[in-house]
């Protein structure tokens, strides 16, 4: 099913393909994340799920507005994904729970549960990757906000950080 998602993901977002590639990236990490993490196949599905879509949200904004802060994608986002999902027959459950994933992956304090940390995670490590972030945010965002052993390892070995 997860090759459908993505599919549904790339026709979402046609030739826009920078945001393609970011959610394939978050996609990655959150896979290896959770594999290593050893979680759930309940809390895995859902990671990867949001994973693929959470940046839905970004087009429906800047239709809607001319723009997209955090707050109008964390907004926008759930429905959409809930239109992608549903034309998949997703279970309900996890289109609940990917909506809701979606709609609070800018604000890091939402949940503690697995699925939203490795996605939070995942994000995280592709925006420091593609420079969205700052890297003089590095240490604090992984000190704050990283909870997996393994999200923690590839911050470090990925940027030379310190180990959080």
């Amino acid at each position: 099913m997860t090759g459908k998602i993505i599919q549904e993901m790339i026709r979402f977002f046609g030739t826009d393909v920078k945001r393609i590639a970011h959610a394939l990236k978050v996609y990655a990490y959150a896979r290896t994340i959770a594999e290593l993490e050893k979680v759930s196949p309940e809390m895995r599905e859902s990671a990867v799920t949001a994973a693929i879509l959470h940046d839905v949200g970004i087009k429906i904004a800047e239709d809607k507005y001319g723009s997209c802060t955090f707050r109008q994608q964390e907004e926008e986002g759930p429905l959409a994904a809930v239109s992608i999902m549903s034309k998949l027959s997703l279970p309900a459950p996890l289109i609940e729970r990917v909506s809701s994933l979606i709609g609070h992956h800018h604000t890091p304090e939402a949940f503690q549960d697995s699925d939203f940390r490795i996605l939070l995670e995942a994000d995280f490590l592709v925006n420091f990757e593609e420079g969205n972030l700052n890297l003089s945010l590095l240490e604090e965002t992984g000190k704050n906000h990283f909870r997996t052993t393994t999200g923690k390892n590839l911050l470090t070995i990925m940027f030379g950080s310190k180990p959080v």
